[in-house]
């Protein structure tokens, strides 16, 4: 809660470097690829990038309206990837701190895992989305983490293009019912036409 990030040598448990500068929480801290930077992201809306052995902030990027919960590097080192409880997604290029893309999941984004190019961003109404770093467009059936006043948790992929449930766990026709899609609407199971069968057969 000092608002601070603190560089340790993992052997000895020496603190080696503290990094001071965000006003708020520091919610998410990640490594480039080369080791040389670190991108720290806060609950005050910014992230900062750091240069490892000196502790100097090298820039600030500003563009979240909310805490910004998880940051991640391409795996080139070229680009910055951002979450917010502002509901975005954001591209940043890496050497001038320019936003490239931004993307809308239509809900607070909690945690952001980047592979190749693409962005998995899990959401806080209980969706796991999968956004293509090129074009930042949504680019597979949206699946959601489902709990049911009546039922045990489930599941169920939602592809929104086609209005279609492609695939889901027992029970979900139930918690379905308290499905948010856009994070004011609740949508009843019916609206995506009949569930596919579970256990699906086997082929």
């Amino acid at each position: 809660s000092d608002q601070s990030l603190k560089l340790w040598d993992a052997d000895s448990g020496q603190c080696l470097r503290t990094f001071t500068g965000h006003s708020e929480w520091v919610r998410s801290v990640a490594w480039s690829p080369d080791g040389r930077r670190l991108i720290s992201a806060s609950s005050d809306q910014s992230l900062k990038l750091w240069d490892a052995d000196s502790g100097q902030c090298l820039r600030t990027l500003t563009g979240h309206s909310a805490s910004v919960n998880s940051v991640a590097w391409s795996p080139d080192g070229r680009r910055l990837v951002s979450a917010a409880s502002d509901q975005s997604l954001k591209l940043w290029d890496a050497t001038n701190g320019n936003c490239l893309h931004s993307y809308n999941s239509k809900s607070a984004i909690l945690t952001l895992s980047v592979r190749s190019n693409l962005a998995v961003i899990g959401c806080a109404d209980g969706s796991i989305q999968v956004v293509g770093l090129e074009g930042m467009q949504e680019i597979m059936p949206r699946r959601y983490h489902l709990t049911s006043p009546h039922d045990p948790p489930t599941w169920a992929a939602v592809d929104l293009v086609k209005n279609e449930i492609v695939s889901c766990g027992p029970g979900a026709w139930r918690a379905l019912g308290y499905l948010s899609a856009d994070g004011t609407e609740f949508l009843p199971a019916e609206l995506f036409g009949p569930l596919p069968e579970y256990p699906p057969k086997s082929r």
